[in-house]
């Protein structure tokens, strides 16, 4: 597990519903992207939320929901709430607030339903589709860890944990989602809403080696300038749908709150963006995932790169540099941008977006005082049409070496991870096995002075 800004505190809710039902048709990435308000966000912000109903998604769709559910409500309130985030099928839902609602409520059947039991761990649950997916690897993530409870507080705000589920689809592709509930700004929590962030880009990073990751959850911050966490959530890779749609709606409680995501791993972002203004998209892909990702999708694939990590070479980069440089003089690319991981340290990397074609021109410093000519031997022109190339070439070769050491710093970490986890596993398991048996030899000692 990994240890995972002032606001007011958030008032008593006026309805069942802790923060409405966050409904969102999203495509696994970046594919396509709608997002559905709840009509009560918009309409009554004090009666109960609706589901919208929504049409089948398209093939490569998945849907996720962010259901942040009121505790302590009577259970038939309840059952009527849970009916309300299932009625349009997702895909993935993200609990909040549930730590002692039966795993059969939350995920009937056709659903499977991940959580640490408990009253912190069990918070916050992961549930998914059996039809279309199937777990490959679970667990549970300390987000914060701080004692301490205000006067008349139930519970330790301090205390948080995330769930998070690596699940692979019918046809092959691989996700993984995350639900977490960020401790609220108190005199106790000061704080720790920034080191909850951290503790889940830390984790979104090592989940992102095996593809894609969506993150849900009450992150207790409104989207706006003086709360959202902007620049850390980014230097994660977090893109918050209400980013991506260009709005964002009330949740339909707290009188318009604002405080539930779905955040996405800006992988391709770009390409989302792009589609959106009425570009046209031509990938080049390097690595069989991202190929076969793609592909299944219908995205054009202009060039492809498979197997090449193992062995990476310049000639390599030279080759997939090359190719883009043909692809723009004859006119079939206005553009071409590199899209890759950057490394910037075993625990954290970023996505970046950089243009590499048209080179970008540098404007001239006109406080430098008058400009001086120069000879050249050869020609401007001859020098260019060698140095160009050679520059996209080198800057192909660098962001492919970014890419590399960024996905082994991922695997090296999750791998430290799972170690410490398996360990902390089986010391648990020892002391549980300890204490059965402590307790067979105390019950025979008792039988045995008992018939004397």
């Amino acid at each position: 597990m990994h240890q995972r800004r002032s606001r007011s505190l958030r008032p008593v809710p006026a309805r069942r519903l802790a923060a409405g039902l966050v409904l969102l048709t999203m495509a696994v990435v970046a594919a396509g992207l709608v997002v559905t308000s709840p009509a009560s966000a918009r309409e009554d912000l004090t009666t109960n939320a609706r589901a919208v109903a929504l049409p089948p998604p398209a093939p490569g769709v998945v849907r996720i929901t962010e259901a942040n559910l009121l505790s302590g409500q009577p259970a038939p309130d309840f059952q009527s709430d849970v009916a309300t985030v299932l009625s349009n099928q997702p895909d993935f839902i993200a609990y909040n607030e549930v730590p002692y609602r039966l795993d059969g409520f939350l995920a009937p059947p056709g659903y499977a339903l991940w959580r640490t039991p408990g009253q912190y761990t069990g918070e916050t649950p992961v549930a998914w589709r059996t039809d279309k997916w199937t777990a490959i690897n679970q667990g549970t993530t300390t987000v914060s860890y701080k004692e301490g409870k205000l006067p008349g507080q139930k519970v330790e705000w301090g205390i948080r944990y995330a769930n998070w589920v690596t699940l692979q689809g019918v046809d092959g592709h691989v996700i993984s989602v995350i639900s977490a509930h960020l401790a609220p700004e108190s005199e106790i929590t000061m704080g720790l809403q920034d080191v909850g962030v951290t503790n889940l880009g830390i984790l979104a990073n090592q989940l992102a080696a095996s593809g894609p990751v969506l993150m849900a959850g009450d992150m207790n911050f409104h989207y706006g300038p003086l709360q959202y966490p902007r620049e850390l959530l980014a230097s994660y890779g977090f893109t918050s749908t209400y980013d991506v749609t260009g709005t964002h709606f009330p949740t339909g409680d707290h009188r318009g709150a604002t405080i539930d995501y779905v955040f996405m791993k800006a992988a391709s972002q770009f390409i989302l963006n792009e589609t959106r203004g009425g570009g046209g998209i031509a990938l080049g892909l390097i690595g069989r995932k991202g190929r076969d990702f793609f592909k299944r999708r219908g995205f054009e694939v202009r060039s492809e790169q498979v197997g090449i990590f193992q062995r990476l070479a310049f000639s390599h980069a030279a080759e997939v540099a090359n190719v883009a440089i043909e692809d723009f003089i004859s006119g079939q690319a206005s553009s071409v941008h590199l899209v890759y991981n950057e490394f910037k340290s075993v625990m954290s990397q970023r996505i970046l977006v950089e243009q590499l074609l048209p080179i970008p021109r540098l404007e001239p410093d006109t406080k430098a005082g008058p400009t001086i000519d120069y000879l050249y031997e050869p020609g401007p022109e001859e020098i260019f049409r060698d140095l160009l190339p050679r520059y996209v070439q080198a800057q192909v070769y660098r962001a492919l070496l970014e890419s590399n050491a960024a996905f082994f710093a991922a695997q090296m970490t999750a791998m430290d991870a799972a170690t410490r986890n398996s360990s902390e596993m089986i010391d648990g398991l020892t002391l549980y096995m300890n204490k059965i048996r402590q307790a067979a030899i105390t019950r025979e000692i008792i039988e045995v002075v008992s018939g004397a």
